[in-house]
């Protein structure tokens, strides 16, 4: 993450893709985040729903998306 603007989704957040984002508290040191993410192709569809578990130190510990790319 240090050098984060290089980064696609970076990008992708800036522009407006990504939207409601949320935190979710769990009891362990590890961090939930839940978004809506706006279609490639399909933009007139609703936006899909992300989520990713990351530990303190940024490590993704799962990820999944209602896309069919998962």
């Amino acid at each position: 993450m240090k050098n984060y603007r290089s980064l696609e989704a970076y990008n992708f957040f800036l522009s407006g893709w990504v939207h409601d984002v949320v935190h979710i508290t769990t009891l362990t040191s590890n961090f939930i985040f839940r978004a809506r993410v706006g279609r490639s192709q399909r933009v007139t569809e609703k936006p899909h729903t992300a989520w990713v578990a990351v530990d303190k130190d940024g490590v993704v510990l799962a990820a999944h998306c209602t896309c069919m790319a998962g």
